[in-house]
């Protein structure tokens, strides 16, 4: 233990946790992608594509139920 500006600093080693799985090295990679947003002399004049989210969560709407009394 060390002191600095009269704080008490303690190092620890973060234990590799067993329960968590090793995420292999091919997971990890992410694929670059071309970007949309680059612009040329084609296209300078026209308007901008919006952004994607992506891996948005799809939401399935379901039917509101009727009450009809006959």
């Amino acid at each position: 233990a060390y002191t600095t500006e009269h704080w008490i600093v303690r190092i620890y080693k973060v234990k590799k946790l067993s329960n968590r799985l090793q995420a292999k090295n091919a997971l990890r990679q992410v694929q670059r992608r071309k970007s949309i947003y680059s612009t040329s002399k084609k296209t300078s004049g026209q308007v901008r594509k919006q952004g994607v989210i992506l891996n948005k969560p799809q939401v399935k709407k379901g039917t509101k139920v009727s009450t009809r009394k006959i």
